[in-house]
């Protein structure tokens, strides 16, 4: 199983890269994709990242990130990206779907990983 959460996050940001290079090459997407799929694959990519890293210096290889946090971070991406930086930047723009997309994106990394999770757990227990 933490072979396939590996395969996933690497896959997710690959999934990202293409994304990026195709909007600075100006790559003609389907309007969903280039408007959502970013926003889409933030909140999994960062809490992806941070969970990677806080289980490395915690020591501790089953750190999970809170359904608490997940929301958490979920809001916080919403209020700087689409209400704080939109307010000083003209390069950000206010999209109340993008902040859908935060949460949904949140929803799905928190219960794959609970599931994955979970599922480690059944195997362990029935190796016993």
């Amino acid at each position: 199983m933490k072979k396939f959460i590996n395969i996933l996050f690497v896959f997710s940001w690959l999934i990202y890269l293409v994304l990026f290079i195709a909007k600075k090459q100006e790559i003609s997407l389907p309007y969903f994709i280039s408007c959502y799929a970013a926003d889409l694959l933030a909140i999994p990519l960062v809490l992806g990242l941070i969970s990677v890293i806080l289980k490395k210096y915690t020591a501790n290889p089953y750190f999970e990130l809170s359904a608490i946090k997940v929301l958490f971070a979920c809001t916080y991406f919403s209020l700087l990206f689409e209400w704080i930086l939109p307010s000083y930047s003209s390069n950000y723009i206010s999209d109340p779907i993008d902040v859908l997309c935060y949460f949904v994106g949140g929803g799905c990394y928190y219960h794959i990983t609970r599931f994955i999770k979970e599922k480690s757990l059944r195997d362990a227990t029935t190796l016993r």
